[in-house]
């Protein structure tokens, strides 16, 4: 179920780092925009089931695009939680 717009994703992502829209949206691999990116990705198509297609569309980027970047946030969530797991047991 689609909860969200993707606008509204883009513009939570953009508050959540700091960082305009069109750098999200750019072509910048500088600082945090790559992360930024990959999250709006992961969060537009796991978290509120759009397509790669869609998500891909409204980045101006190819679907595949997308693909790796639930890839790249998938892998450090897994990361993460079981570095925070092992933390706090």
């Amino acid at each position: 179920m689609k909860l969200y717009s993707l606008e509204k994703i883009m513009f939570n992502i953009s508050l959540l780092y700091q960082i305009p829209e069109a750098e999200i949206k750019g072509e910048s691999r500088k600082g945090l925009i790559p992360q930024a990116r990959h999250l709006f990705c992961y969060v537009a198509a796991k978290e509120n089931e759009y397509t790669h297609e869609e998500v891909g569309k409204f980045i101006d980027r190819d679907h595949s695009t997308v693909t790796n970047s639930c890839k790249v946030v998938r892998t450090e969530l897994s990361i993460y939680s079981d570095i925070y797991i092992k933390l706090y047991e």
